[in-house]
């Protein structure tokens, strides 16, 4: 299967009185932690392709891939404090991605803070996508 890989800008070593904080990636009951990259951005790799439904239209799947009620999918990124307990999560939708190619992996970059300095959460907006 295929990969996307995430990369977070700027993501935060502590944050809202939670020293030594983490962000990581939420497959199922369980959090993968980051890789750092050598310009500090945290990066998280996972399995992921383009599926079509009876209807023709295109659909993400893979194991970190969530799906709600109304079937939109996203992804959780989960920011953990030192004992692994979340506290905050990103919600990054697949709709964000532009279609990949179906083979070799591809990478969508988002920001770890939102407007205000504060750790990224709620809903994440792909800021470049290679």
């Amino acid at each position: 299967m295929p990969k996307v890989i995430i990369l977070v800008r700027g993501a935060p070593r502590s944050c809202l009185g939670v020293k030594n904080c983490s962000l990581a990636l939420q497959v199922g009951t369980e959090y993968e932690s980051a890789q750092t990259t050598a310009d500090g951005d945290l990066a998280f790799c996972t399995e992921f392709e383009w599926a079509a439904d009876r209807y023709g239209d295109l659909y993400g799947r893979g194991p970190a891939i969530v799906r709600q009620n109304d079937g939109q999918r996203f992804i959780y990124l989960a920011w953990l404090d030192d004992r692994r307990k979340m506290f905050r999560r990103i919600k990054l939708f697949v709709r964000q991605f532009a279609t990949p190619p179906q083979q070799g992996p591809f990478q969508v970059i988002l920001s770890g803070i939102d407007g205000k300095g504060m750790p990224a959460c709620s809903t994440a907006k792909v800021v470049e996508e290679v």
